[in-house]
């Protein structure tokens, strides 16, 4: 169904699929190049598995993996967890296990988007 997607604060099945694709797609370069999403975060940029990251540091990790897709709308999908603007390890983890989170985080920006 389309009822005119985020730019009118509605969803769009559609908009469920792009999230999905686009954070496994970004999973998976993270995984083809240091193997899993941990090390990602420790060799990729420099951080511990407990720290949070912001925007910037997942551009700069989007562009460490090749990932072609925009970073600011991935952050904003996988903060989903956290309500807060920056992203963790876990928060990647479990969107690419759960559609159900994800769909979560598009509803959060369509309401704010409003």
């Amino acid at each position: 169904a389309s009822y005119g997607g985020l730019d009118r604060g509605f969803l769009r099945l559609q908009d469920f699929v792009d999230a999905d694709i686009a954070v496994n797609r970004f999973v998976s370069l993270l995984m083809q190049r240091y193997g899993s999403i941990e090390r990602a975060w420790k060799d990729g940029l420099g951080r511990k598995a407990v720290d949070r990251i912001d925007e910037k540091a997942l551009a700069e990790l989007g562009i460490l993996v090749g990932y072609e897709g925009c970073t600011n709308r991935l952050c904003r999908i996988l903060q989903y967890r956290s309500r807060q603007a920056t992203i963790c390890v876990a928060d990647l983890d479990v969107a690419q296990c759960t559609s159900k989170q994800t769909s979560h985080t598009l509803m959060q920006h369509t309401d704010a988007a409003k």
